[in-house]
């Protein structure tokens, strides 16, 4: 542990990661969504929630990235995410265009009469958990844009069920 002049140890804040055992488990035998051509299998028996290598979604020395950067990939592609050789840059960008795909694979996943509670629960907790981060907007925006999720055209009067988080100029 780093330590001062003095010999009193440094203490550095750490935020305790974002994790959801559910919204984990609900990753089994669901489709593949990194899709990486050439490495997908589309096998959904083998698909598992992969978790972004990247420090600004909570990924860290011995930490792995917050739950709600997790989408669902197969065994092929999660080993391509991990270990192959590709670089960073074509790693990210299959990262976070399979991270629209999520987002709106959720949207769907909550239009299920038959969903399970938990697994209800665990998504609405990733959507929130993704507008805290300021993240949701842009990304379902971008799945409409794909043409991943239907544009809502919401009355002016409509509250969202989620907090705004107002920052302080």
């Amino acid at each position: 542990m780093p330590s001062r002049v003095d010999g009193s140890p440094i203490v550095i804040a750490v935020e305790p990661r974002r994790e959801n055992s559910a919204l984990r488990e609900f990753a089994k035998d669901q489709p593949c969504m990194l899709q990486v051509p050439g490495h997908c299998n589309h096998n959904k028996a083998t698909t598992v929630g992969c978790h972004s290598n990247w420090a600004e979604h909570g990924k860290g020395k011995g930490r792995k990235a917050d739950d709600h950067y997790m989408v669902w990939g197969c065994s092929g592609c999660h080993s391509w995410l991990d270990q192959h050789g590709a670089t960073q840059e074509e790693k990210r960008s299959a990262f976070n265009a399979a991270l629209v795909r999520q987002v709106a694979e959720y949207k769907k996943s909550l239009r299920c009469k038959s969903l399970p509670a938990r697994f209800s629960t665990a998504i609405k907790w990733a959507l929130l958990q993704l507008n805290i981060d300021k993240r949701l907007d842009e990304l379902e925006e971008m799945a409409v844009e794909a043409g991943l999720l239907a544009p809502m055209h919401l009355p002016e009067s409509f509250r969202s069920p989620f907090p705004v988080h107002k920052t302080s100029t």
